[in-house]
């Protein structure tokens, strides 16, 4: 039988020839928005009790944040989440993050997604994000100087109400808090 390979096309002799070029850049890439959203983190933490502000960073690159006494609890608390290889990052400049509640009852969630009708944060919430868990997308533009104090305020707002809603979900009806 003969083949049918016509031989390599354009690209990928292209990536053959700059491929240590590629994987350098794409390293760079990474190590940058690593950095930056370390520094987001830090921005968020200044604002929120840094003690409570939690994160949790993947093999495939997502980082999670939630407030939280416990960082081994993370799916039992509502979180944003990022895709740290989003090109976005870098150009034009913003963070989208999915507000998402993984282990939260059909009631909690609900109680969750009005988060982003809040008027404190609702210019930079979206409904909808996709899985069943999911609540909300977060969209934060940055420009200019002190990108990771831009990026911070609206993300803490976002996870102080979504932690308060949890708080106030996990006291039983006609009891105070102490």
């Amino acid at each position: 039988m003969a083949s049918t390979f016509a031989g390599f096309s354009e690209a990928a002799v292209l990536y053959a020839e700059y491929a240590t070029v590629v994987e350098t850049i794409r390293t760079r890439f990474l190590d940058d928005i690593s950095g930056f959203l370390d520094a987001v983190r830090a921005e968020v933490g200044a604002l929120l009790a840094p003690q409570l502000l939690q994160e949790k960073q993947t093999a495939v690159r997502y980082r999670y944040w939630w407030i939280a006494d416990n960082a081994k609890e993370k799916d039992s608390h509502p979180q944003l989440w990022v895709d740290c290889r989003a090109p976005g990052i870098v150009k034009p400049g913003s963070l989208r993050l999915i507000g998402c509640a993984p282990q939260a009852t059909p009631p909690v969630l609900r109680s969750l997604a009005a988060v982003a009708k809040d008027p404190k944060v609702q210019q930079y919430c979206t409904q909808g994000a996709g899985g069943t868990w999911s609540l909300f997308t977060i969209n934060v533009a940055y420009a200019g100087d002190n990108l990771p104090a831009q990026a911070a305020n609206p993300i803490a707002l976002v996870l102080a109400a979504m932690h308060q809603v949890y708080l106030d979900c996990q006291i039983p009806r006609g009891k105070a808090a102490d």
